[in-house]
């Protein structure tokens, strides 16, 4: 089952990306979210995202997450210096 989400207009024209970047950012943050949440698994979360698996776990590095669930990163691990 799939479905379309309406953002209204004012919510767009908040949001702070480039509007070449927007769809696709927002699909990213919504898979993020989603995972970071526990609301799906994280090879769920990636093919929505359309993110390769070492992509997506960098992603939740920057992002302070961990690819195993709820516990964040130690600093020293975001950015990708593992």
């Amino acid at each position: 089952m799939a479905f379309s989400l309406v953002i209204p207009n004012e919510v767009i024209w908040a949001i702070k990306l480039p509007k070449t970047q927007m769809e696709n950012q927002l699909i990213k943050e919504m898979a993020f979210t989603l995972y970071e949440r526990e609301l799906t698994s994280m090879g769920i979360a990636r093919r929505f995202a359309k993110m390769s698996k070492w992509a997506f776990i960098e992603g939740l590095a920057e992002r302070g997450l961990t690819s195993t669930g709820g516990r964040k990163f130690p600093d020293h691990f975001k950015g990708g210096k593992f």
